[in-house]
């Protein structure tokens, strides 16, 4: 049982990397376009960021985002498999288990949400105070 917690562990920090790799270019030019106060499209930012700066622009302050990523999908994906396997001692069945998917789903939820709203919330601050 150890060893299963220690992989839904792992599994989500992994998510959370890959989550992070493939959505911060996203991340960098919505806060762009939000400093920037110009009517451009996403795709008109996206290419001038890298005409401008090249690739690794987009990846510019990735590493907080990172640490705070990896805790919070580690903890999402710990709680659903710990849920889900309480709920329903034998998920390799046959049979669709569609209420213990439903409330593992929503309890993992809610714990991610006390992960990430605070963490959220300073960033939020953080990006008001350079807009200011």
């Amino acid at each position: 049982m150890a060893e299963q917690s220690i992989s839904d562990v792992l599994s989500g920090a992994f998510a959370g990397v890959c989550f992070r790799l493939f959505g911060h270019p996203f991340d960098t030019i919505k806060v762009r376009m939000i400093m920037g106060n110009q009517n451009k499209s996403i795709f008109r930012v996206g290419l001038n960021i890298y005409k401008n700066e090249g690739f690794k622009a987009y990846y510019k302050g990735m590493l907080s985002p990172i640490l705070a990523e990896v805790p919070c999908n580690a903890v999402m994906f710990a709680v659903y498999e710990a849920v889900y396997r309480e709920l329903c001692p034998y998920p390799y069945s046959n049979q669709a288990q569609i209420v213990p998917w439903l409330i593992a789903g929503g309890v993992s939820g809610i714990a991610y949400a006390l992960v990430v709203c605070p963490a959220e919330m300073i960033k939020c601050l953080l990006l008001i105070q350079l807009l200011i």
